[in-house]
């Protein structure tokens, strides 16, 4: 039988489906089952899906009303052959590169500590005429630059500040993924949320080096027009998980706009900011949000208590700060 089940959700994607069926089918490694779930799709998503399978027995479709991507997902997970050691995810408007599917494989294989491996990505640009003009790209080119910079250990560390792997990019294990209770429908996305729930149980993340996936960005992407994918969502995910890691007394590096969101999110979550640590001169020696001191760098020892949770938006800024702490 199968050994990976490839889960990929479909809603509206006619314009590229059949070159992302085509990039699944034309793996190296033939061990695999290609579940395509179709989120009651209004365009001609199945039929033109149907034609680049043909009648491939490795694929099976799925036809839901619409519910939604964890929906589909979790459907996906059910309808998953029990002979498949691996989940890999892939999006409908996505290209995996012929090799894929064998080096995740070959490594979740040679790694029993991993749980979850991705790879580099690389984003196309694919905007119909006059659609992409307004659309600012430079985020998701940022975005795709630092994920493609981590490996290892990063992984974990990573894990607050943006999802540290791309997840139509990751093959993870079946029964990690049972056993985590798949995918949850919170005010947040579903797969950042996942991985921190995997990461705060222990599980390890691995990005292997070779680009094996080829990201599509258009305007209709969910990262572009859906709420849960918004800054205000991120921010209560990050609280939300944040607590649940490091306790509900914690200190905040940076009592400036990002720190008085963070502080906001995190009382929220029914967690006491205990002390700011700032190093503007402006700035310390005052209170923020009632009570709460400011203080610099000569009181971090002493001032406030719980674990340090540092929300400073300057990208030079992170490195100088975690060096300060590692110190």
């Amino acid at each position: 039988g199968p050994v990976v089940a490839v889960l990929m959700p479909a809603r509206n994607a006619a314009p590229w489906i059949a070159e992302t069926v085509a990039s699944i089918l034309a793996q190296s490694y033939p061990r695999f089952e290609l579940l395509l779930i179709d989120d009651g799709s209004t365009d001609e998503t199945v039929m033109v899906a149907r034609a680049a399978f043909a009648n491939d027995p490795r694929v099976r479709l799925i036809a839901l009303e619409q519910g939604g991507i964890v929906q589909a997902l979790n459907t996906g997970l059910e309808a998953v052959s029990p002979s498949c050691r691996y989940v890999a995810r892939m999006d409908a408007d996505d290209v995996m590169a012929p090799e894929r599917l064998g080096r995740q494989l070959a490594w979740l294989d040679a790694y029993p500590g991993t749980s979850v491996v991705a790879s580099r990505v690389r984003i196309l640009r694919d905007f119909a005429v006059g659609e992409g003009d307004g659309v600012d790209a430079s985020g998701m080119e940022r975005y795709v630059a630092w994920l493609n910079g981590l490996a290892g250990g990063d992984l974990g560390r990573e894990m607050f500040v943006e999802a540290p792997v791309c997840h139509p990019a990751v093959m993870i294990r079946t029964d990690v993924l049972r056993t985590a209770g798949g995918y949850c429908l919170e005010r947040w996305t579903e797969d950042h949320d996942l991985w921190l729930r995997l990461h705060l149980a222990g599980h390890r993340f691995e990005t292997l080096p070779e680009t094996l996936h080829t990201w599509r960005d258009h305007g209709r992407r969910l990262t572009r027009t859906d709420a849960r994918c918004g800054t205000e969502a991120l921010l209560a995910m990050k609280a939300h998980y944040l607590v649940r890691a490091f306790g509900t007394e914690l200190r905040i590096w940076g009592s400036g706009r990002d720190g008085r969101h963070l502080a906001r999110a995190l009382e929220r979550e029914g967690a006491e900011i205990t002390a700011f640590i700032d190093v503007d001169s402006r700035k310390i020696g005052g209170v923020r949000r009632g009570q709460v001191p400011v203080v610099g760098l000569d009181r971090v020892e002493t001032a406030g208590s719980g674990p340090i949770v540092v929300a400073v938006g300057i990208p030079s800024a992170r490195a100088e700060i975690r060096q300060y702490l590692d110190a």
